[in-house]
């Protein structure tokens, strides 16, 4: 029994003892009795070992690589891994990508018993038979050496030979391991030279190498005692190349040298280079093959050969030398830029990137170019400066010539150029300031050279200009109409940069002080390269002086402009007023001999021009007289003769400046009517039942009225030949005969013309007026009759007749799918190309499934309906959703169901945006037999106008008046100006926070209605989609206030003839919330719109007033043309109706854009409420969640994409578009201008 325990604890302890074996899976392990155990793997293969062993820990041992060409440490480590099998035990090494640098020998030990170990030699096949290393010569003690021609492979020791000094060494086979190469006693090599034996191992090649041999050669030194060979002074180590100019596609060669010029002799085996590059290998059919070291005279080089480079060869070509006995390694760089082509450019020299000089001082650029090939012809150079001047935003590029204050020069020898620009005189200036640039193209290739110049000066200089285009210019003084926007840049020109301050006067004549104009949204500041500015916009109402001012070192220079104001261009013009005996048909622009004529002159008011009114040489008698932003001087003519006739100047003076304007009087002279032809002695016989026309024959000036008379009776059957005075009468009739009398009057006097009419063939009996009363029964009787018998088959083919429209009309508008777009329709509004917009077929709706119920409301097209949406296949409460139902009004009438139609196709082409009501489907299946429904989102609060006229009582005001004595800005001086109460009190907004309710509206709601706005109006616009009647009862309010746009994009210009109907049935339109040019000639655009939100802005904050309270329909337009404008609402703080101007602005290109509204009111709500500010942001996104859940309600068969939410609308607090719940309000296209004076009061 002892004697089995003592056994087991033997043979326990043996195994327990055993050392960790090695083994893979995936190539086999052989062994050979003299290098043990081994692997043969392909290079490019991956590589993996298994240890395993009875031990706590187990670790792998790797070969000393470092003398291998091409070794790189952290690459090899980069390509190695090492892994635990937890099950076991076993520890794994990965060798990827195995190079024939990885050659060597791969131990694993016991951590705890590293003599407990085993090893594995890996031999790395590729194109060599012998591993590449980086010395080519060695020294050894006395007595052996080692021929180091390690191999690759485990070819047949019989294949190798070995040469020493030129000669075979016989039976060296016996002495060679694959390891480590030839291992020689002293007396194999005693008899040849002592000091250095070159050794040349030579191989017949791989198999599967594509080299049909290799030689391989080492220089062997006997380790002894030697002189020092010299200091590394006495070392050059440099580079020489086959050429300057590497190019894709050259042959080229890199050499680094190490040369020797010490006493003592040069040792080869104690210097070393390696060189690398970014695709070099020591494989000589490879890209670019890194040579080994080869022996010169007095020293080694290096050679890296390139057959064919690219431009994967510009980088870092290195070469390392190391040398026995010296720690750090000497390392040379070249950096190669491979040029792409042959044509190549090289700065030699130049002047210093930044210059910096003092204004005045010297001022030169110059470089120093060469050129390969040298071909002068195709060399060209121009110099440029680069300058960001502050009101041109961007970079301008100014082309540089010789001129009085530069020079331009270019001087050439052989392939090398000289450029230089010099300025002359010492030139340099502020101006001068900016980056220069010499662009160099020699053939297909351009390189630039830049130089940042930077002139100081002690000077500033500022400037005020005018921007904007006056609407003229008199005398050296720019006008401007009355509203006007107009831009006034303030410029400051100074290095180092100057403040810049604007500020303007009103009444300049009065010199007082000029007012600061503060940061605010009418002012956009910009810097450039030497020069600060400013663009303030403002709408002129009277005269005023800006002054731009730039202030350093407390110091300050000023420059004015003057902004004058006008109504009108200076004119010339002649009023009449009539004899009190003159006639009603006397023409009114028409001057006759006793009126009294009025000539006057209008020019500015605030002009200090000389007027005086001529005639020929004579000055006449004039009176001087004002309106609001007028003067006019009146000369007046009463009782005029025709001697009074002519032309009338007014001439305007100012200094010896004259300008001259006319007018011409006309003055017809007065008699009275009289006979041109005796009366006639005979009646004047006419044709029964033909046209007849009977002469007046009375004269006049002026042309009298004419009035006929029958048997002492106004003649009432026929029409007056206004001019001559002939009557006409259409067709003669027996009632015809009789006395007739011309009475002809004017300012003069009167006249009369007699004859006596006969109708000679008239029937006799039955008057014609008996005869047209019997027939006149009989027809409407005969109407009657058949108007019975007709009805019912005019009614059964009127339903016919509506069935095919709406056939037709279904197939046109929701069945049909248009073509791709061009470009050019893409680019129009949408209302403009709805019938290329298709009906997204996702968006129709199961009839069964959707329920209405009571009516909101209707219009004068189509009636809406509140309705419940079920989800399909869902019959739970919760998946039912309450929407808003549009259908037709009139069930009978086409024109409707293909306006809503449209409007269905519009909203699919849209999207959804938070501020924009969204679509939810519609039923067109049962369009055929007179359905159509289109689905919206219901909003709770009813529309925006009501909303507010419902909470105006509970209106909380933020707005504070402050007195602000100079502010010089928006108010004249001892003004009231509005902060808001955040800004004066920072508890206010907690305090609002608390007492807020459901019920309560606030200045913060106001600005957040009117930024929701602007955010949809912007996503509209950028579409594009026109909204044309943009208003606050068509902007609907959710349950938690966030707003939607509604009854937007109609086409129109389709449905002129149904919109001219309308008109003329007098019914309003919305003028009030027009453009001039949409009143006026019916152009709706994106500015059309902004003019209708500055409107919309005045109902907000008015609280839902209605704009212009004053004025009515009839008088607006021509008030409006003239610069009338609604007066600022009592709850909008100065800069929001600076805003509204803004939008009424006359130029509709001059109008702000939404994106410019939407930032800025977004600003306003930051500052009245931050918090609101921040909620609204989350509100908005939660919005647009909601809307894009609205595709769960569609058929599942097709439920469209939730649209990605917009960066663009998410970073201005905004999602997507779609519809309405109202009913819109058309706006008639008028065929003409006389109909746009039809206007409802």
């Amino acid at each position: 029994m002892m004697c089995n325990s003592i056994l087991f604890v033997f043979f326990a302890t043996a195994i327990a003892m055993a050392p960790p074996k090695i083994t893979s899976d995936e190539h086999q392990i052989q062994e050979h009795e003299q290098i043990g155990k081994f692997l043969e793997v392909a290079a490019h293969t991956n590589v993996k070992l298994v240890c395993s062993g009875r031990f706590e820990s187990l670790e792998f041992t790797y070969p000393k690589l470092d003398d291998h060409l091409g070794y790189d440490e952290e690459e090899v480590n980069g390509r190695r891994s090492i892994s635990v099998d937890d099950a076991y035990g076993d520890v794994i090494l990965e060798i990827k990508d195995v190079k024939e640098t990885d050659t060597g020998s791969y131990g694993c030990r016991a951590t705890d018993h590293t003599s407990l170990n085993e090893s594995v030699y890996i031999f790395v096949q590729e194109e060599n038979s012998f591993v590449p290393l980086k010395a080519l010569g060695f020294a050894y003690p006395h007595g052996h050496v080692i021929i180091p021609c390690k191999a690759t492979s485990f070819f047949d020791k019989s294949d190798i030979k070995l040469r020493g000094n030129g000669k075979a060494i016989k039976d060296a086979q016996k002495h060679y391991d694959h390891r480590y190469g030839f291992k020689l006693t002293k007396k194999m090599y005693e008899s040849r030279p002592i000091a250095q034996v070159p050794f040349e191992c030579s191989h017949p090649g791989l198999p599967h190498s594509k080299k049909s041999g290799e030689a391989v050669t080492y220089l062997i030194t006997e380790k002894e005692e030697e002189p020092e060979s010299g200091e590394d002074e006495d070392y050059q180590l440099y580079w020489t190349e086959s050429s300057e100019w590497p190019h894709q596609g050259m042959n080229y060669t890199l050499t680094c040298h190490l040369t020797y010029s010490g006493k003592g002799p040069f040792l080869a085996y104690v210097n070393k280079l390696q060189t690398s590059c970014p695709r070099c290998s020591n494989d000589p059919n490879s890209p670019a093959y890194s040579e080994m070291n080869r022996m010169i005279d007095k020293g080694i080089h290096a050679k890296i050969r390139i057959p064919e480079m690219s431009a994967e060869d510009t980088g870092d070509f290195t070469c390392s030398w190391s040398r026995e006995g010296r720690t750090q390694n000497k390392v040379i760089t070249k950096k190669i830029e491979v040029s792409p082509t042959v044509n190549q450019i090289k700065i030699v020299t130049r002047s210093p990137s930044t210059v910096n000089v003092a204004e005045g001082e010297p001022l030169s650029l110059n470089a120093k170019i060469a050129i390969y090939p040298k071909n002068k012809e195709l060399y060209r150079t121009k110099w440029i400066r680069n300058v960001v001047l502050p009101m041109e935003r961007d970079e301008k590029v100014q082309l540089l010539v010789s001129d009085a204050d530069k020079t331009i020069s270019s001087d050439s020898e052989d392939n090398v150029f000289d450029e230089s620009l010099v300025f002359n005189g010492n030139a340099a200036k502020v101006s001068s300031n900016g980056r220069y640039l010499l662009r160099i193209s020699h053939g297909d290739v351009q390189e630039t050279i830049a130089w940042d110049v930077n002139v100081t000066s002690e000077k500033v200089l500022p400037r005020a200009l005018i921007h904007t285009e006056p609407k003229f210019e008199l005398f050296g003084q720019k006008f401007f109409m009355l509203g006007a926007l107009v831009e006034v840049d303030c410029i400051v020109a100074a290095n180092p940069r100057a403040e810049l301050k604007i500020g303007r006067r009103m009444k300049p004549h009065e010199n007082g002080e000029f007012a600061n104009i503060p940061r605010l949204f009418d002012r956009n500041d910009v810097n450039g390269t030497y020069e600060v500015a400013t663009r303030w916009r403002v709408n002129v109402r009277e005269e005023m002086e800006v002054q731009c001012q730039g202030i350093r070192d407390g110091k300050s220079k000023n420059a004015r402009v003057t902004i004058y104001v006008a109504q009108n261009e200076p004119t010339a013009t002649r009023r009449v007023g009539k004899h009190r005996n003159a006639m009603s048909n006397e023409d009114a622009r028409e001057i006759v001999e006793g009126d009294n004529v009025a000539i006057n002159c209008m020019i500015p008011d605030s002009v200090d021009w000389n007027v005086t009114w001529w005639k020929g040489d004579k000055q006449l008698v004039a009176v001087p007289f004002k309106d609001s932003v007028s003067r006019h001087v009146t000369s007046s003519i009463r009782n005029i003769t025709v001697a009074n006739g002519g032309e009338y100047i007014c001439q305007l003076q100012k200094g010896d400046e004259i300008k001259k304007l006319s007018v011409m009087v006309n003055v017809e002279k007065s008699s009275a009517p009289t006979l041109i032809k005796p009366l006639p002695s005979q009646p004047l016989s006419l044709v029964y039942d033909e046209f007849a026309e009977i002469p007046c024959n009375i004269e006049g000036s002026p042309t009298p009225e004419f009035v006929w008379y029958k048997d002492n009776q106004m003649y009432r059957h026929g029409d007056t030949n206004l001019k001559n005075g002939s009557l006409i009468i259409p067709r003669v009739g027996a009632e015809d005969e009789g006395n007739f009398r011309c009475e002809a009057r004017n300012r003069a006097g009167w006249a009369e013309y007699k004859l006596k009419v006969k109708v000679p063939d008239a029937p006799q009996g039955l008057t014609t007026g008996i005869v047209a009363t019997l027939v006149t029964a009989f027809v409407v009787l005969g109407i009657c009759l058949g108007a019975v018998l007709f009805y019912a088959r005019w009614q059964n083919k009127r339903l016919k007749l509506k069935e095919a429209a709406m056939l037709q009309l279904y197939e046109q508008m929701i069945k049909s799918q248009p073509g791709p777009l061009t470009e050019a329709n893409l680019k129009l509004p949408i209302d403009q190309r709805v019938y290329q917009l298709p009906y997204k077929n996702e968006f129709e709706l199961d009839r069964k499934n959707l329920e209405l119920e009571g009516l909101l409301g209707q219009g004068n097209f189509g009636r809406v309906h509140r309705g419940l949406l079920k989800k399909p296949n869902s019959d739970a409460a919760e998946d039912r959703l309450e929407v808003a139902v549009k259908s037709p009004l009139n069930k009978y009438d086409v024109a409707q169901y293909r306006m809503l139609a449209e409007e269905l196709k519009i909203m699919c082409a849209i999207g959804k945006h938070p501020n924009v009501l969204a679509l939810v489907g519609a039923v067109t299946d049962c369009m055929k037999r007179g359905e159509l429904f289109v689905v919206f989102e219901l909003c709770e609060n009813d529309s925006l106008r009501n909303y507010l006229l419902k909470h105006k009582a509970s209106f909380l005001n933020e707005l504070n008046k402050v007195q602000d004595d100079d502010d010089g800005y928006m108010r004249p001086k001892s003004a009231h100006k509005s902060q808001y109460a955040s800004e004066t009190d920072p508890n206010w907004e907690s305090q609002r926070l608390l007492e807020e309710n459901a019920s309560m509206l606030s200045t913060s709601d106001l600005i957040a209605f009117s930024y929701q706005i602007a955010s949809g109006m912007e996503y509209l616009s950028s579409i594009p989609c026109l909204h044309r009647d943009l208003a606050a009862r068509n902007v609907l309010l959710t349950s938690t206030r966030i707003c939607r746009i509604a009854d937007f994009g109609m086409a129109r210009k389709q449905e002129g003839d149904y919109y001219k109907t309308v008109m003329n049935k007098n019914e309003s339109v919305p003028y009030r919330w027009m453009s001039i040019e949409a009143i006026r000639d019916q152009k709706f655009t994106v500015q059309s719109d902004v003019w209708s939100f500055g409107i919309l802005l005045y109902e907000i904050f008015d609280l839902g007033g209605v704009p212009y309270p004053s004025c009515s329909n009839f008088d607006l337009f021509p008030r409006l043309v003239a610069g009338y404008r609604n007066a600022r609402p009592p709850y909008a703080h100065e800069n929001i109706y600076s805003l509204m101007l803004q939008c009424w602005t006359f130029t509709p290109e001059q109008r702000p854009s939404f994106l410019q509204c939407m930032i800025f009111l977004k600003e306003q709500l930051r500052i009245a409420s931050p918090k609101y500010y921040y909620n609204l942001e989350n509100q908005l996104h939660e919005e647009m969640r909601k809307q894009n859940q609205l595709s769960s309600w569609l058929e599942p068969s097709h439920p469209p994409q939730n649209e990605p939410e917009d960066p663009r609308i998410l970073a201005s607090f905004s999602p997507q578009p779609s519809t309405s719940t109202a009913e819109r309000i058309y706006i008639p296209e008028f065929p003409n201008k006389k109909d746009a004076g039809k206007i409802s009061q």
